[in-house]
């Protein structure tokens, strides 16, 4: 086009210039965050913290101790313990840098979803804001994380989300900056995974710290330099970027002219790929009634300890007085199919305030038929 070098050309003038220095200024999309190996993992269930130390082996648990009193299952609580962390333990810890807390899977909820391709540059955004149709919260009431978990062969990203309630995590995080122990990091999963995050589960406002800075520095920067430029500007200066700014003008109304047919069909086709979308948010099932419809329909005395959702397959795993009762009684909820052991019960003993108990540990597989959710 004639006038397409007045758009990249270097020689616009001051005005131009200041607006490359603002742009540089501006915070970058974040980078996929390193993996970093953290020296000692805080593994919390229900109340109770057990001390992992990293060894060449492996991890290591060095002690433990109840951080508030057990709400939901005691029987889970680990014998024997230490009601109230030692002198040496808690020093140790204080001592520690780049500590790693990590909470159980049952204080939270992993979630999978599938997304275009497209979606990739602002992932963390388009989760953000339909993070309340794959967890029982909303954005604004949990702190979460994503990640793309594979890359199928036609483009799409399949992606899992982690979440946990802001305020449970926020009173954890408070009971143990009251005993002297700083976290760099939270993530969710088991005990002995590696002491890496797979999940940054931190508070979004301290990421979000240095960039608010580097915005405040920008906008500060840009008023000194207008306060400069108009102090020290000429007539003839400010003609000729008045000038550039109309030939820079032209050549983008030049472009987007050319440009016009091809925006057309582009925006033709997000309009079908949103309509295809909408269709298939409308018919996945929905996370949250599930979560409500097991609920009710589970036995007092047994309790899940993982849930997946991908697509319409569901796997939960549990513990229960006796496994087998469970397949007719979800089988007779309309929302399941096809109800059935992914893997043997076995018997297992828990730990109790009052005794030993004996229970099963139970692996379910079923197909999700109902409960269908809503658009985003």
């Amino acid at each position: 086009m004639a006038l397409a070098g007045a758009v990249s050309s270097r020689d616009d003038g001051f005005f131009a210039w200041w607006l490359d220095e603002l742009k540089d200024l501006l915070p970058r999309r974040a980078a996929r965050r390193s993996v970093r190996r953290h020296p000692a993992v805080l593994f919390y269930r229900d109340g109770v913290v057990r001390v992992l130390e990293a060894r060449r082996t492996g991890l290591e648990e060095i002690g433990s101790f109840v951080l508030e009193a057990p709400r939901w299952a005691a029987g889970r609580l680990p014998a024997p313990i230490d009601r109230i962390a030692h002198t040496a333990l808690l020093a140790r810890l204080r001592r520690r840098k780049k500590l790693l807390l990590r909470l159980a899977g049952e204080h939270g909820l992993l979630a999978r979803d599938l997304l275009p391709a497209g979606a990739e540059p602002d992932l963390r955004a388009i989760v953000e804001h339909r993070l309340d149709t794959l967890t029982p919260w909303t954005a604004e009431r949990a702190c979460f994380d994503v990640e793309i978990s594979d890359r199928r062969a036609d483009g799409r990203l399949e992606v899992t989300v982690a979440a946990v309630p802001r305020a449970f995590l926020e009173r954890v995080r408070e009971r143990l900056a009251e005993l002297g122990i700083e976290v760099e990091a939270v993530d969710l999963g088991e005990a002995d995974a590696p002491p890496v995050a797979r999940f940054d589960l931190a508070d979004k406002a301290e990421r979000d710290a240095g960039s608010a800075l580097r915005v405040a520095g920008a906008v500060l920067l840009g008023a000194l330099v207008l306060a400069g430029a108009a102090l020290a500007g000429s007539e003839i200066h400010a003609r000729g970027v008045v000038l550039a700014e109309r030939e820079r003008a032209a050549a983008v109304l030049e472009a987007r002219l050319a440009d016009l047919a091809e925006l057309r069909e582009r925006l033709e086709a997000l309009r079908r790929e949103a309509g295809l979308l909408a269709g298939r948010f409308a018919a996945a099932p929905s996370a949250l009634a599930l979560l409500e419809e097991l609920s009710r329909s589970l036995p007092d005395e047994a309790f899940l300890s993982d849930l997946e959702l991908v697509g319409d397959r569901l796997r939960i795993a549990g513990y229960a007085p006796d496994a087998a009762p469970l397949v007719p009684l979800l089988e007779d909820l309309g929302a399941l199919e096809d109800v059935r052991f992914q893997a043997p019960s076995a018997r297992t003993v828990l730990e109790e305030a009052g005794g030993r108990r004996e229970v099963e540990r139970f692996v379910l597989a079923a197909r999700v038929v109902g409960l269908r959710g809503a658009l985003p």
